[in-house]
């Protein structure tokens, strides 16, 4: 089974005004169940719906301001990518063969990002 999520309104609740509705273009995310409940379970751990928590994610990830910025997070990707590729000729990496692999591995992330928000909650 899929899960949407329409960009108007959250599975978690809360609205949009009706001017702000108006003014957004919609778009439709057809997810596994499975993904759908790590997402809403990762904004609802930040106290967001999941709107506001996409919206955040999107403003976080927005294109950078200066040259600056864009050559440092270039070098950021380049350093992430050949961490990668090192930890893959090393043999660091999981193999998923099915779809229930891949749920069972998403579901198994996000678990374990609700647990260090759970400890960061606990110690700060």
């Amino acid at each position: 089974m899929q899960s949407s999520w329409w960009g108007t309104s959250s599975p978690l609740g809360g609205k949009r005004s009706g001017e702000e509705e108006r003014s957004r273009s919609v778009t439709t995310i057809e997810i596994s169940d499975e993904l759908a409940a790590v997402l809403k379970r990762m904004a609802a751990a930040d106290g967001l719906t999941l709107d506001a928590w996409f919206e955040q994610l999107a403003a976080e990830n927005a294109e950078p301001e200066t040259e600056e910025e864009e050559r440092a997070k270039f070098e950021w990707l380049r350093a992430a990518a050949k961490e990668g590729v090192d930890a893959i000729e090393r043999g660091e990496y999981t193999e998923l063969n099915s779809p229930e692999e891949l749920a069972a591995f998403i579901q198994q992330i996000g678990d374990e990002v609700e647990a260090e928000f759970a400890a960061e909650r606990r110690i700060g």
